[in-house]
């Protein structure tokens, strides 16, 4: 899979794959948070190009939740928590002790389908 960008079905993502100096990276357009081809080839046991395919293919077909950091209502990080190796409520609880009265987290699949939150 090369560069190539994919918007949600509701508008409201845009997952990027780009390449730099013929690294394939993938994340979210506009964000900070992002993975490496190279990554995803140990993790998957294959070479970067059909990871990176693989790995799209979970979020787009909704195998993989996303979480929406917001401050003020306005996006500033979208990343894969579960993938990251943070449960939902690792996110929140790290919200709840170090956030700010105006940042929120909210997690969805890649259709826009919300997931309810775990219970605290």
């Amino acid at each position: 899979m090369g560069p190539r960008e994919i918007v949600s079905p509701d508008g409201e993502l845009r997952l990027a794959v780009t390449s730099v100096a013929g690294d394939l990276i993938v994340g979210f357009a506009g964000f900070p948070a992002h993975t490496h081809g190279e990554i995803l080839a140990e993790l998957f046991g294959c070479a970067a190009e059909e990871a990176i395919a693989r790995f799209v293919t979970e979020i787009v077909e909704g195998r993989q939740i996303i979480a929406v950091w917001r401050v003020s209502g306005k996006p500033r990080n979208i990343w894969l928590p579960v993938y990251e190796g943070n449960s939902l409520a690792d996110v929140l609880d790290d919200l709840s002790r170090f956030g700010e009265p105006d940042e929120t987290v909210e997690f969805r699949f890649w259709d826009g389908t919300k997931v309810d939150p775990p219970a605290a």
